[in-house]
């Protein structure tokens, strides 16, 4: 099954891997996974499927631009497509029985997790808290992932944020799942041929997506440095 926004992407994509494959067991299916009811609906389709789930890959994302975008619960959508959506679904589907007793996760990570990437910071949560909430972590998370300062809205750091948040949910996660099943967050390297900064100003969403990929720094390459 490949989910997408709308029926054209999902037939896209399932278009691309046909032709990267050459098999043809690939199903088109409709799903944004920032609307919660969205994501219950998916997952009451997955639960009556034939058969379980082997590989789940979590790959949904987007950057809200120069302002916060949020979705129908206030969560900056960043946050909401990256981590939250993908947090909903895995428990609705482990809940439901819908893996296979030895399924593989895969959630797709970032380099800017690091926090080491130019112009894009993960924000220290603890400081903030400090500042913020009285030290409460948890409130933190919750400010940060809705967007609510202290400090100015940086769509680079949210991006950040939440993809560190996915390193420390896939940690925490893997400790919860039944034995046999496993769950990995995983770097592409950069993927300009996606849209997920649609919502970015234009020099970011053309021109250094453009300039990066001149220099090598894709994912593609760095796949064909790993066959290499």
């Amino acid at each position: 099954m490949v989910t997408a926004r709308t029926s054209e992407k999902a037939t896209d994509s399932l278009a691309s891997l046909e032709r990267r494959t050459g098999a043809k067991v690939f199903v088109p299916e409709v799903a944004d996974l920032s609307a919660p009811i969205t994501i219950e609906a998916l997952a009451d389709r997955l639960r009556d499927a034939a058969s379980p789930i082997d590989l789940l890959i979590l790959n949904a994302g987007m950057v809200s631009g120069a302002k916060p975008r949020r979705d129908a619960q206030g969560i900056e959508l960043t946050f909401s497509s990256t981590i939250v959506a993908h947090h909903r679904l895995t428990v609705r589907l482990l809940n439901d029985q819908s893996l296979a007793p030895n399924a593989r996760i895969i959630i797709v990570g970032s380099e800017v997790a690091r926090g080491d990437v130019p112009m894009t910071s993960v924000i220290d949560v603890e400081a903030f808290a400090t500042k913020a909430t009285g030290g409460n972590l948890v409130e933190a998370i919750k400010r940060i992932a809705k967007a609510e300062g202290p400090g100015k809205f940086r769509a680079n750091d949210a991006y950040a944020t939440a993809k560190a948040c996915v390193a420390w949910w896939t940690a925490a996660l893997a400790q919860r799942l039944p034995a046999g099943m496993t769950v990995n967050a995983i770097s592409p390297g950069l993927t300009p041929s996606t849209n997920n900064g649609r919502n970015m100003p234009w020099i970011a969403r053309v021109i250094i997506p453009r300039m990066m990929k001149l220099l090598g720094m894709s994912g593609e390459f760095c796949r064909k440095l790993i066959r290499w």
